[in-house]
């Protein structure tokens, strides 16, 4: 081969690329920059489309018909779907498929439990949503789609945060944090927050409805990294579209519809997420996950439930908060009574004197010491009460039918966020009070 042919073939193979090694490596990192930005501008983009039917102007036109925001979720769907470059989460075909898998019981468990306690607290009301075939239809579309594409957009955001960070885990973690942030404020209702004028609002506000948003937003994103955006499609869609179809809904307690909505998300995702490490190899740390992560999750739900159950007066013994000082020094304004039910006749008869009870009066719960046992000409008895701390008893006789227990512990200053709240109500009338307190 001539000198010449070698010169000629080392030109053609250097003719593809003229760049010095710097000039390559200066090129491929602008490359990356660019791709970063164009990336996260997407997924701005994306959570702007999402905000919009959020703004109270918006939200209202969005009311009018039930077709307006199904046409609105559609059009931006289309759009992008065609137009947006794909992005995968990290795990596997397999491993999303089988997350899906979980999802759906995940979803008919969280109905189970909220229609379970309705049916056990008798607090199943009629459903407010338009229940003939058009309302049912758009109801459903326009949910369905609004859902989908909150998913995608959560999907595309932490798809787009692991590619471009995922050499940098505490960055990556924070980003997440933030994105998963962002998207709970579009669950929250801004009309709410604008009525928000008082420490006593603000309490509400926070345990009805940014608590429980954080609290889903956050289940739904690690829904998306380890399943991609139909697993939480199924978590979110499933019970969503039940209850705007199924002709009753449970109106449950609010601090109890607020535990459910905080806890049961989280406590989801953690047994999930102890799936996901011992069927398909996806960990923190070590890469393992014993059988006892597994229990201990379950034990937390069960847990859970049986917390919120016992609050709401399911089991035999249920809390009540004291408000006020009517029986110092033995209870105290802010403990919780723990009061045993009473629900046979035979047992009214078991009272005696000195035993502190929980009885109604109107609107109002009061536990104070039976001081006298009265009976009348018929045998029927009635019981007259005081607080240990008020100067006579009350006006007026407790009878059998207002009777809801009797205390048997006291749990100190456990119930001070209730006694922040309902402190300042007004004292039923004929009940004394004590140190400028209701007798509750």
């Amino acid at each position: 081969m001539s000198a010449e042919h070698v010169h000629r073939t080392e030109n053609l193979i250097n003719s593809g690329d003229r760049r010095m090694p710097e000039q390559k490596y200066a090129g491929q990192s602008e490359n990356r920059y660019r791709r970063k930005r164009r990336y996260g501008w997407h997924v701005f983009q994306l959570l702007l489309v999402l905000w919009i039917p959020s703004l109270p102007v918006v939200s209202h036109w969005f009311g009018t018909s039930l077709w307006i925001p199904a046409g609105y979720w559609a059009l931006t769907l289309f759009a992008v779907y065609q137009l947006l470059p794909q992005i995968h989460v990290p795990g596997s075909l397999r491993q999303q498929m089988a997350v899906q898998g979980y999802v759906w019981s995940g979803a008919g468990i969280y109905l189970a439990i909220r229609y379970g306690m309705g049916v056990v607290l008798k607090s199943l009301a009629a459903s407010p949503y338009d229940h003939s075939p058009l309302g049912l239809a758009g109801n459903a579309v326009g949910t369905f789609l609004s859902l989908a594409f909150r998913e995608y957009t959560r999907a595309y955001g932490i798809g787009t945060i692991y590619r471009l960070r995922k050499r940098r885990g505490v960055v990556a973690s924070l980003f997440r944090v933030c994105f998963t942030l962002l998207l709970a404020l579009t669950e929250i209702p801004l009309n709410r927050a604008l009525l928000v004028q008082d420490g006593k609002s603000l309490f509400f506000f926070l345990v009805q409805q940014v608590f429980p948003a954080i609290a889903n937003s956050a289940a739904l994103s690690s829904l998306a990294y380890y399943g991609g955006w139909r697993a939480g499609l199924i978590y979110s869609a499933v019970p969503e579209l039940f209850q705007r179809v199924f002709p009753y809904l449970p109106q449950l307690p609010w601090l109890v519809e607020s535990a459910v909505k905080v806890a049961y998300p989280v406590l989801f995702v953690l047994w999930l997420r102890d799936r996901c490490v011992t069927e398909h190899g996806m960990s923190r740390g070590s890469g393992r996950s014993t059988p006892g992560d597994l229990y201990r999750s379950f034990a937390g739900l069960a847990a859970a439930v049986a917390c919120c159950w016992f609050c709401v007066g399911v089991f035999p013994v249920y809390p009540s908060v004291v408000l006020t000082g009517s029986m110092e020094p033995g209870i105290y304004p802010g403990d919780v009574v723990l009061i045993r039910k009473i629900t046979k006749e035979a047992e009214i008869y078991d009272l005696k004197e000195s035993d502190v009870i929980n009885f109604s009066r109107e609107d109002y719960t009061i536990t104070h010491r039976i001081v006298e046992i009265l009976l009348d000409e018929a045998g029927n008895v009635s019981f007259g009460t005081r607080g240990d701390n008020n100067p006579s008893e009350d006006a007026q006789a407790v009878l059998p039918k207002d009777v809801n227990g009797i205390v048997v512990g006291v749990v100190p200053k456990a119930g001070l966020g209730v006694l922040l709240l309902k402190g300042g109500r007004e004292a039923p009338e004929g009940v004394m009070t004590g140190a400028e307190d209701s007798g509750r």
